[in-house]
């Protein structure tokens, strides 16, 4: 058995999503599959193969230009954006899959890595993995939409391409019932895989507490986001730092709050000095998602607070990610709109003993939330395909 993982993006892009695929691979190779990574290059024209830490990745251009790829797909002359390279994928693996081998197709929001899985199951009779890392976009979930942009509706192509999967993995339980709900009329093997911290670090010690609460937001600065209402809050609090790293100049809700000194702006940081900065001088880790469409998505930075042993204040719809945080007692949680009850959860957690408590929680399960440990039911399940 081999396992064709198809992806819109991989190493060397530099992205939080392309750092969890990249250990995915891993994983399944260190479990005994022989793995062959299918992706985008977006900046070069021509094909071309290259070997990343031991694993074959085949790299197939992006042959227009994206933002018309995108119009053309929001107006349905596309199915989706990256069309065009399924097309080269598909005809690439035709005549080299076999009926035993995994299209494993992982999809950050496209459809064209399920497209390019299902078309070739009709084809050639192999297996045939959807892994959902965030619903496809524009598509209905739990009766919602992203947004309101207008997009030619995606219900039916959604539907056509999974219909044929051997199996769906999830990334949340909301997803995975919507899913269900949707095609109750289809049987559909759906399980849901949270994905768990990626490398195993030193987890927080705890230091001294001078009454000075730091908290940290890391990642995208964008409307999804709206890292404001951390700044916004903590303004309101007295004691509290708030500690921005990553682009955020570009971002003009936060940017205003530059030259506060409760508030205090880094450049992007590498993975690892990433973490230690939040080990070694940050008391919470900041969470947020502004859409109730987003209910359905748990961000990747809830697996690094739990890996780094730190408690999180998080600000995000009804879902799995809130879900999370308060029945595990991770953190405290307020829905993204409530800014008072946002400034309460920052005066919670300024008394040490409840931050010590939330703490403690994260310790006592944090092992479990490796990815290494994750992944062992689906490996499970693939094996049994």
């Amino acid at each position: 058995m081999k396992i064709y993982y198809i992806t819109r993006s991989y190493f060397p892009m530099h992205t939080g999503g392309t750092i969890v695929r990249k250990k995915y691979v891993e994983l399944l190779k260190q479990n005994g599959f022989d793995v062959e990574v299918l992706t985008v290059d977006y900046r070069n024209n021509s094909y071309y193969k290259t070997s990343i830490d031991g694993i074959n990745v085949i790299y197939f251009p992006y042959t227009i230009n994206l933002r018309i790829g995108m119009c053309l797909e929001r107006i349905g002359v596309l199915e989706d954006y990256l069309d065009y390279w399924c097309r080269n994928v598909v005809t690439y693996l035709r005549t080299r899959v076999k009926s035993e081998d995994v299209l494993f197709c992982t999809s950050g929001g496209e459809l064209a890595s399920i497209k390019v899985g299902s078309l070739l199951k009709k084809i050639n009779g192999c297996k045939f993995i959807v892994n959902l890392h965030d619903p496809i976009d524009y598509t209905i979930v739990c009766n919602k939409k992203i947004d309101k942009k207008f997009h030619v509706s995606r219900e039916e192509n959604e539907k056509k391409y999974i219909s044929n999967s051997d199996l769906i993995i999830t990334s949340s339980n909301t997803l995975k019932e919507s899913l269900h709900h949707k095609y109750s009329n289809i049987k559909l093997n759906i399980t849901n895989g949270y994905f768990g911290y990626i490398e195993d670090m030193h987890a927080k010690k705890e230091k001294n507490y001078d009454g000075t609460l730091n908290i940290v937001y890391g990642g995208n600065f964008g409307e999804l986001q709206r890292p404001e209402i951390f700044a916004k809050a903590a303004l309101e609090v007295k004691g509290v730092h708030v500690h921005f790293v990553g682009n955020s100049s570009k971002y003009s809700p936060v940017s205003m709050f530059r030259g506060n000194k409760n508030v205090h702006f880094y450049d992007f940081m590498k993975y690892d000095e990433y973490c230690r900065f939040v080990c070694e001088k940050m008391d919470c880790g900041c969470v947020s998602l502004t859409s109730d469409y987003l209910g359905a998505c748990v961000p990747s930075k809830i697996y690094e607070f739990i890996n780094l042993a730190t408690p999180m204040i998080a600000c995000l719809p009804k879902g799995d990610a809130k879900d999370l945080i308060e029945k595990k007692k991770f953190g405290c949680s307020c829905l993204y709109s409530d800014i008072e009850k946002l400034c309460e959860i920052l005066k919670q957690m300024k008394r040490r003993t409840i931050w010590e408590n939330y703490r403690e929680n994260i310790v006592s399960e944090r092992k479990s939330w490796a990815m290494s440990e994750r992944i062992k039911p689906i490996i499970k399940i693939i094996r049994n395909l």
